[in-house]
């Protein structure tokens, strides 16, 4: 029926216009998957852990120190050194997290930067586009210098 219509009144359709879409690509941040939650559970584990050592040195040191015991005193040294070194491992993890989440804050700068653009149409109609475009810009530049 449109064919007919065109040939009886002598008019030529006009194609399809080009479609350009614009997508923005976003990036899966690392704070929001597991490795992050990882370090926080492993975070909260010492945390518990250290007190429940300084708690437990309390006891030992007074047991210790009752009893005079040289094995109760080096027990309780060397409950002392393991919650010294979970301290340690609690600031390693507390590094670690910071360094996980600058990096992504830089990943997702970088990422926010990308945008893809589709363009489905013939290379003519994007030749004539991307020439329109050029030629818009060219006039702006010219009426900013005035």
């Amino acid at each position: 029926m449109s064919n007919e219509l065109e040939s009886t009144f002598n008019i030529v359709s006009e194609p399809e216009a080009p479609k350009i879409e614009v997508q923005t690509v976003t990036a899966t941040s690392i704070t929001q998957s597991p490795l992050l939650a990882d370090f926080e559970k492993a975070r909260s584990n010492i945390i518990d852990t250290i007190e429940t050592g300084k708690t437990a040195v309390k006891e030992l040191g007074g047991y210790a120190n009752s009893a005079q015991s040289a094995d109760n005193y080096a027990a309780l040294s060397s409950l002392i050194k393991s919650v010294s070194d979970l301290s340690d491992k609690l600031l390693k993890v507390h590094q670690t997290i910071e360094t996980i989440r600058a990096f992504d804050a830089k990943q997702m700068v970088k990422e926010e930067k990308k945008t893809e653009i589709t363009f489905t149409g013939s290379t003519a109609d994007l030749q004539k586009n991307l020439l329109a475009l050029r030629d818009q810009r060219r006039k702006e530049a010219v009426s900013e210098d005035l």
